[in-house]
């Protein structure tokens, strides 16, 4: 149970002297929280109180008195000052303060002290109450060597006090994914947020302003690599004061093959596959690699849900750039763009990145020289048929007055479709696909 105990009274030089050297002093009679106590002091004169508290408290006192310069002190039983205050009346009205700070569990002196050229004796009258706050925070948790582990969607309550600068807390990704976290904090001014990773890289930090009765609000969301992170909570100055923290992992699944971060690990691309990556804080960009035999026309086409941009750049094997565009786009609302290089034959680099924003992406790419071949016999006026030859077992399809026909070339290529009696002049439009792509042609019947 917190504890209020009365040591007596001292001169200012020996109070001066036991906060200098930080040494003990024995009680001499119990005092009662929440209890008001009075007292008298000439100059040159102090009474001290010690306290002795048992949780993690908001220890406040409220003093009045008629002094010309009564001096409060709390200090903890380090010696170190926690609290000072001077209170100064006119002798007819009292002057009043309240004081307050949060502090840990452990023994604490408060001494009331007069001004040594005070000319009137200075009457006083104070009180001291400490109210529990309730955190689940395990101290000491001050070093990434000793940082709580943060578990996921579960609100984590904790306390920066005057002798507790900063909470360090362990977040373990155990996939690659994107990291939200939610921080309030209470705190009576500036808080400083940061997230490091296991090699004390800075992912991001942030300031954070906030009263006790107005809490600062924090939302950021970043991809992170699976791994070690470290979020550390720290105050400026005495703005001491609770916070709440809260986080959560949504992993991400993606075919991406790591590491991929340059042209000498560039991932070789198989067309008309479904190629997913992700961008984190750590890894800016990704690079993909297309090896082309002949001339060809290569079609590429990217969704984005990194918000708010990425870029995309072709470049040669000389490193010159051949394209080069800046897409926009968020997980509520993926960009998507679709566009299409002729390159001649040789070796190409396809890059994904973005400088300062993470997220994920998709894309797909086609190479028009892998397309099927696609021949058409000539028709006739009066032909009861559309006949030709193609990749073996590619999709074909006819279509003449405004119906079309379908059907699956044989292991030959060849094809052969039953139409209306063709009319001359009537266009007929045939196209084949296989896994790569399309190829479209139309002819016209003849006489």
């Amino acid at each position: 149970m917190n504890g209020i105990r009365m040591i007596g009274r001292a001169s200012v030089l020996s109070l001066l002297l036991m906060i200098w050297s930080g040494g003990p002093v024995k009680a001499d009679g119990p005092l009662v929280w929440d209890q008001p106590v009075s007292g008298v002091l000439k100059a040159n004169e102090a009474e001290k109180y010690d306290l002795t508290v048992t949780r993690p408290s908001k220890l406040t006192v409220d003093v009045s008195g008629f002094g010309e310069n009564t001096r409060v002190t709390l200090q903890d039983e380090r010696g170190k000052q926690v609290l000072y205050q001077s209170v100064t009346s006119d002798g007819v009205r009292p002057a009043q303060a309240v004081l307050s700070e949060y502090v840990e569990p452990g023994n604490y002196r408060l001494v009331v002290a007069e001004y040594i050229l005070s000319k009137r004796p200075a009457a006083y009258t104070l009180r001291a109450t400490a109210d529990t706050i309730t955190t689940d925070d395990q101290e000491p948790n001050n070093g990434t060597l000793e940082a709580q582990v943060l578990p996921f969607q579960q609100a984590v309550r904790g306390m920066l006090s005057a002798q507790d600068e900063k909470d360090i807390y362990q977040v373990n990704a155990p996939k690659n994914g994107k990291l939200s976290l939610a921080i309030d904090t209470y705190l009576r001014g500036n808080a400083t947020i940061s997230l490091t990773d296991s090699l004390n890289e800075n992912v991001f930090s942030s300031y954070l302003v906030s009263e006790e009765k107005s809490p600062g609000k924090f939302r950021r969301a970043v991809y992170v690599e699976a791994g070690t992170y470290f979020l550390t909570l720290s105050r400026t100055s005495t703005q001491t004061g609770r916070y709440q923290v809260q986080t959560a992992l949504q992993p991400v699944t993606t075919n991406e093959q790591e590491p991929n971060d340059g042209v000498l690990e560039a991932t070789r691309l198989l067309f008309a596959q479904s190629y997913s990556g992700l961008l984190t804080w750590q890894d800016h960009h990704d690079y993909y690699r297309v090896t082309l035999p002949k001339k060809s026309r290569v079609t590429f086409d990217v969704t984005t849900m990194i918000d708010p941009s990425m870029t995309i750049e072709w470049t040669d094997s000389m490193n010159k750039s051949l394209y080069y565009r800046s897409l926009s786009g968020s997980e509520k609302t993926p960009g998507r763009w679709k566009d299409s290089l002729e390159l001649p034959k040789g070796t190409y680099y396809f890059r994904i990145g973005s400088s300062y924003y993470s997220g994920y992406y998709r894309f797909r790419m086609t190479a028009s020289h892998l397309f099927p071949v696609l021949q058409i016999n000539p028709v006739k006026a009066g032909a009861r048929q559309v006949s030709g030859t193609t990749e073996k077992n590619a999709t074909v399809r006819v279509t003449i007055n405004q119906r079309t026909y379908t059907q699956i070339a044989n292991q030959t290529g060849r094809y052969t479709f039953s139409i209306p009696v063709a009319q001359r002049g009537t266009k007929i439009t045939i196209s084949s696909e296989n896994r790569y792509g399309k190829i479209t042609k139309q002819i016209y019947v003849t006489r």
